[in-house]
């Protein structure tokens, strides 16, 4: 049977298609379904769904988004498209390479089902033709390249290669010499800009052409891999080589701006890893090209070796000095998305005199707010994954950047997307954990000074947002919290008046007495006999 996961934040949608359909008819079953994106992409690694049934419009992690990313996972899934919103076919015309077909809410059962049986002939025909090349390979066994790429996912994946040359070439079909191995990154960055995954992947490996033809005439050998949005180049060569291939790359590099000019925002950048004189510390080499990729933000070069970045540890600690720490918390404890941004675009600013002493300080300095945010989103309960995790979301939208303001950009709508992602669904986080600790705590000494103490907001600011929220003031929702905790403890008889005061968190009996009757309209005792059989 194919696997259907069903993709939608609306409950009820979701068990409507669950409904509508005869899937056993069609050869077909709900393998799984989900309310939003990040879900989505655990329950594809899992379950290997066949087709996915997704709504174009969720919090967080959208359609869109979600299908660029499962698209990385599993190439071979199909995709329905259902959405609610008028502007669906600008949706449309933005997805036309990513789907399969689109349906709009309502959904209509024999539209669906007709999509599905297309659906069904289409898998059956990619299975068959699976099968025919399955056989092929079986018998023709694994290509040259198909081997060589897997010897670069492992060093991407920083799995250990073996120091044997010979054993490297047997395994892999390579063919190394002793000498020296450099890895190269090949960027492309589009800014804010969404471009078709098959145009980008095309550019790519047009790019990566014009480098191994410009450079592999100074080399014993020159792999290559085709990622989403890089290429990992493995270069061997002469160590006597070194200069004339470094030159070469500079040439190749200035090729590259000559392809990608014609195109609007894009712009590629080269991160040249230092030499290692054995395959088996080539890891080393990868992640000094890394370094030089994040120093693009300053260098703004098409071609960065790791020789030219220069780092300073101290200079971030400098730049978010204790006051400026101290604000931007603040902003953060605000939920103001403009006072964010304005705090981000300060640091950002101040950032621009340490470029040189720190070549990449940008993308330092956006880990280091985001981490501060996370921090903060995870005191007040309201963010439960890692930070790995959020930071992934973030990473999707700054590896697209090519410039400081783009990241700076990426940076604050992902603040501001997961704020007003948040507040969408529901209470203020601030004042569900004030309204959590009174429920936990409403015997004990509490004041409006030390609430906001926990929630990090000034008395007056927590006040406003408070009230804004509740419709009446902080301390008399205490108050009558406490009230209505009263009335329940005067039901049982064990306890006198003044402990039921006591248990609700007065200290005073006499004016336990006189709130008591202020808010229900008679005395605790007579409460008491009117609710006693």
């Amino acid at each position: 049977m194919y696997k259907v996961l069903i993709v939608d934040d609306e409950h009820y949608v979701v068990s409507l298609i669950e409904r509508i359909i005869d899937w056993q008819a069609l050869n077909m079953c709900i393998a799984g379904t989900a309310d939003n994106g990040q879900s989505a992409i655990a329950l594809v690694e899992k379950l290997e769904p066949d087709i996915m049934i997704v709504d174009v419009r969720m919090p967080g992690c959208d359609g869109i988004t979600l299908m660029q990313r499962v698209r990385e996972i599993n190439s071979r899934i199909k995709f329905i498209v259902i959405s609610g919103h008028r502007r669906f076919e600008y949706a449309k015309s933005a997805m036309k390479y990513n789907v399969e077909d689109y349906l709009l809410k309502p959904i209509n059962k024999d539209e669906l089902e007709g999509i599905l049986r297309k659906l069904r002939e289409k898998l059956e025909q990619e299975s068959a033709s699976l099968q025919t090349i399955r056989v092929m390979d079986s018998q023709l066994g694994e290509s040259k390249e198909r081997l060589r790429a897997l010897l670069l996912e492992h060093i991407l994946a920083g799995e250990p290669v073996a120091s044997e040359l010979s054993q490297i070439n047997r395994e892999y079909l390579t063919e190394f010499s002793p000498g020296r191995f450099c890895c190269v990154i090949i960027k492309l960055d589009s800014g804010n800009k969404e471009l078709d995954r098959s145009f980008f992947f095309e550019l790519l490996q047009e790019l990566e052409e014009v480098l191994t033809g410009d450079i592999s005439p100074a080399c014993y050998s020159c792999l290559s891999l085709t990622q989403a949005k890089r290429i990992l180049v493995l270069l061997n060569y002469a160590h006597s080589r070194e200069e004339d291939l470094y030159n070469r790359l500079r040439q190749s590099a200035k090729g590259m701006g000559g392809i990608l000019e014609k195109y609007e925002k894009l712009r590629h950048t080269l991160g040249v890893g230092d030499s290692v004189k054995d395959l088996s510390e080539i890891s080393f080499s990868l992640s000094k090209a890394q370094k030089a990729l994040d120093s693009r933000f300053e260098l703004n070069s098409g071609i960065i070796f790791f020789r030219e970045v220069r780092e300073d540890a101290g200079i971030i600690n400098i730049i978010l000095s204790d006051q400026r720490t101290r604000k931007l918390s603040s902003a953060f404890q605000s939920l103001n998305c403009d006072r964010i941004h304005s705090c981000i675009y300060e640091l950002f600013a101040i950032s621009k005199d340490y470029g040189k002493s720190d070549t990449a300080i940008s993308i330092r300095l956006t880990r280091q707010i985001h981490h501060i945010f996370f921090e903060y989103i995870r005191r007040i309960d309201v963010y439960k994954g890692s930070y790995e995790d959020l930071y992934a979301a973030l990473w999707e939208q700054l590896e697209v950047c090519f410039s400081k303001e783009e990241l700076q950009l990426a940076l604050t709508e992902h603040i501001r997307n997961f704020i007003e992602t948040y507040i969408a669904k529901g209470t203020n986080p601030v004042v569900r954990i004030a309204k959590q600790y009174i429920l936990e705590n409403y015997d004990k000494s509490i004041s409006l000074s030390s609430i906001s103490e926990i929630v990090n907001l000034t008395p007056v600011y927590f006040s406003i947002l408070f009230k804004k929220e509740v419709g009446i003031n902080f301390v008399d929702y205490l108050t009558q919290y406490r009230i209505e905790t009263a009335k329940g403890l005067l039901k049982d008889v064990r306890h006198n008046i003044n402990e039921v005061a006591s248990l609700c968190g007065f200290q005073d009996t006499r004016y336990f007495s006189k709130t008591f009757k202020k808010i229900v309209g008679i005395t605790p005792s007579e409460y008491r006999s009117r609710h006693i059989s």
